[in-house]
């Protein structure tokens, strides 16, 4: 069964994602391996790829892979499937609120992957919360309106 799309429910979706991502991507790329960077590295390249063919659903794919493989799964398989619960939810809101919101995200990513492979852990997590943050406001005015 979906529920409603409601502020509060929001609202508590991205409080849990800023509780829990920053510091998860703040240790993913801690325990990541080089593989894991260089999939990270490809994934990015294909994200921007695809939005600037603009492929929204499938670039929207790609983002939420891209984001959940910045905590590094692999070693940490119950992060990655508490988080990956969480960004769902919010991308159903932030589909609801602005359809294809990928605009101005490619730079963000770009700084995002740069702290987490240069061994920038606090940074990345900095990096990702603002991410929320920013993502978190403009869904919130949307749905507030």
């Amino acid at each position: 069964m979906v529920r409603r799309a409601s502020v509060r429910e929001a609202r508590e979706v991205f409080e849990l994602r800023l509780q829990l991502e920053p510091q998860a991507v703040a240790e993913g790329a801690r325990v990541a391996r080089a593989a894991d960077r260089v999939s990270q590295a490809v994934l990015l390249e294909r994200l921007d790829a695809l939005a600037g063919k603009g492929d929204i659903v499938q670039a929207g794919e790609i983002e939420r892979a891209f984001l959940l493989g910045l905590i590094a799964p692999e070693q940490r398989p119950l992060t990655g499937e508490m988080l990956s619960r969480l960004q769902g939810a919010s991308h159903r809101y932030l589909n609801l609120a602005e359809p294809g919101g990928l605009e101005g995200t490619a730079a963000e990513h770009s700084l995002l992957l740069k702290a987490w492979t240069a061994d920038g852990a606090e940074e990345a997590g900095r990096i990702a919360a603002a991410r929320i943050q920013r993502v978190r406001d403009r869904v919130l005015a949307a749905l507030d309106s």
